[in-house]
Formats: C-alpha cells, sequence, structure tokens
C-alpha cells in the first residue's frame, strides 16, 4: 500500500503537464497585460501635435498619427490575449486542483 505522501505524488504527477500549461498561459496574460500600456502610451505619442522628443530612439515612423491606428489595434489585440489567457489560466488551474481534490478524498 502507498503512503500518503506517495499517493499525494502520484496525484500531483498526473497534473503536472496542465499545470504548466496553466503557468504559461499565466505568462502570456502577464506580459501582455505589461505591454498594454506601452501600446496606450504610442497612441498617446501618435495623437500629439508638438514635439517632445519623448523616444527619440524610436523610429519616427512608429509615433506618427499614421501609425495610431496600429497601435489602437496591437492595444486590441492585446486585451483579446490577456482576456483569454487568464481565463484558460483559471480554468485549467481550477479542474486540475478539483481533480486533484477528488483523488485523494
Amino acid at each position: 500500500s502507498m503512503t500518503s505522501q506517495e499517493t499525494l505524488r502520484s496525484v500531483a504527477a498526473k497534473e503536472v503537464m496542465t499545470l504548466v500549461y496553466a503557468a504559461m498561459a499565466m505568462l502570456l496574460y502577464a506580459v501582455s497585460m505589461t505591454l498594454m500600456p506601452v501600446a496606450m502610451m504610442m497612441v498617446i505619442k501618435c495623437a500629439e501635435t508638438e514635439e517632445t522628443n519623448d523616444f527619440n530612439w524610436l523610429d519616427p515612423a512608429w509615433s506618427q498619427q499614421e501609425a495610431m491606428l496600429w497601435w489602437i489595434i496591437i492595444y486590441v489585440v492585446l486585451q483579446a490575449i490577456s482576456a483569454v489567457a487568464n481565463h484558460w489560466q483559471f480554468h485549467m488551474a481550477y479542474h486540475a486542483g478539483q481533480r486533484m481534490r477528488a483523488q485523494v478524498i
């Protein structure tokens, strides 16, 4: 018969890949949430009428008014990615936890 520690280890081992996928989804969520303010900042930069010399290391074409639509699209895509990745992470982690609890109890 298995000890309780062996049982817990075997139950957790079955869920390792699910938890790895959940961690990857969380990383995707964190990266997209971190990039969203950058995209919004670029939208504002494109809307500025006077030159501020901010981001002078950037290609000037990236901060022209014509680029604003692309930054808005990037922002919306990042928003969608973060929402889906966050949901995916919660879903996988929750169900992995449910399965682990069900096997241990």
